[in-house]
């Protein structure tokens, strides 16, 4: 095989490579896509109480901020907060309201939910896990981040 015809085969091989590591954040119409991740999960104490049998307790808030890091704008979408409440590590809705509906985000924008509420009776400290794109409505370059996990501790 002569040098011109291996750099030739070299190219094509390189073109190949970098075609399939490009369709990962292009549509199958060839444009970009969004890409929505859950960029934070931030506490805010509002007050301390103390129940009947003297145990401490807390009521916090929790802010969700969603961004969308992709190339292009997303469209409606849902997030879903849910909630580390047994001793077994799994989680449950966190609320009724705990799955808002967002009317889209625009490519390189971010928004942070108004708070949902909480106590953490008993003490306990509480995991909170969130997920944009749920149920994965949205065609995104990445399907792999679109959740984050946090623990408040009290």
């Amino acid at each position: 095989m002569s040098k011109k015809t291996m750099t030739c085969a070299g190219a094509i091989v390189l073109f190949f490579i970098v075609g399939i590591a490009g369709l990962s954040t292009y549509s199958a119409a060839g444009g970009p896509l969004p890409d929505l991740v859950v960029s934070a999960i931030d506490f805010k104490m509002v007050s301390q109480h103390v129940d009947a049998k003297g145990n401490k307790y807390w009521i916090f808030d929790v802010y969700i901020t969603v961004a969308n890091i992709g190339k292009e704008d997303a469209g409606k979408f849902q997030v879903l907060l849910t909630r580390n409440i047994g001793t077994d590590g799994s989680f449950v809705q966190a609320c009724p309201a705990c799955w808002p509906t967002l009317g889209g985000l625009r490519a390189g924008e971010k928004i942070t939910l108004p708070p949902f509420q909480f106590n953490n009776a008993m003490g306990a400290n509480c995991a909170f896990n969130a997920k944009a794109d749920y149920p994965g409505n949205v065609e995104e370059s990445d399907e792999t981040n679109n959740t984050r996990t946090e623990t408040f501790v009290q």
